[in-house]
């Protein structure tokens, strides 16, 4: 007699080919992206491919990365503070460039407002990315999937490279750990003032993992 197979078993993983893809931004969630032992504050995007038809349905996640870790080389040099939890305001002006290049381009401004109003407001919008790939760090033989730019919808023809005509459209699995947990709210902005309060003595937030029925 066998064994029974189990529910739910991921679908292989499928790297994105290089090229202009446009995205469902599917929901952003807020929290803590770093490893066991090193947290990072930070925005977790999970998109969704949509063109063109070759990537369709494929799932990514887009790490925003706001926190300063203690070991940045920019800590290291004496051009920051370390702040891996982004508990003051400059930590966030300082580093939230990318991500308001990200809203942006999907229409949405992002200064002086909630962090959950913004988010509220990117959910289900389109965004196109820019990939391209990378060598790994650990392992040169590894290429990875990244964003070199964010652009808003219409402004370039959606395309992968001829090497990814090939490529069939599915979902990329989730890698192992928890469900995202919000982290504890921020400070909402008052409507008169021209930024979003700073945070204050919030408590480490449960650490973000990858979603379980894609990634």
């Amino acid at each position: 007699m066998g064994f029974v197979i189990p529910v739910g078993i991921k679908e292989p993983f499928e790297k994105l080919p290089t090229g202009y893809i446009v995205f469902n931004i599917d929901k952003i969630s807020e929290g803590d992206l770093g490893k066991e032992g090193d947290p990072v504050y930070g925005f977790l995007a999970d998109l969704t491919a949509e063109e063109p038809s070759e990537v369709t349905g494929i799932t990514k996640e887009e790490r925003f990365y706001l926190g300063i870790r203690p070991t940045d080389k920019r800590v290291q040099n004496g051009r920051a503070v370390a702040d891996p939890m982004c508990e003051k305001e400059e930590t966030l002006k300082a580093t939230m460039g990318r991500f308001k290049a990200f809203a942006a381009a999907a229409g949405v401004e992002i200064e002086g407002k909630d962090s959950e109003v913004v988010f509220s407001e990117l959910q289900n919008r389109k965004v196109v990315a820019k990939i391209s790939h990378t060598v790994g760090k650990d392992n040169p033989e590894q290429t990875f999937a990244q964003v070199d730019r964010w652009l808003p919808m219409g402004t370039v023809e959606p395309h992968v490279t001829e090497e990814a005509a090939k490529h069939q459209g599915g979902k990329a699995p989730a890698t192992a750990g928890p469900q995202p947990t919000p982290a504890p709210a921020r400070a909402a902005a008052p409507p008169a003032a021209p930024k979003a309060a700073a945070p204050a003595g919030r408590p480490t937030p449960t650490r973000l993992g990858a979603r379980t029925a894609t990634a």
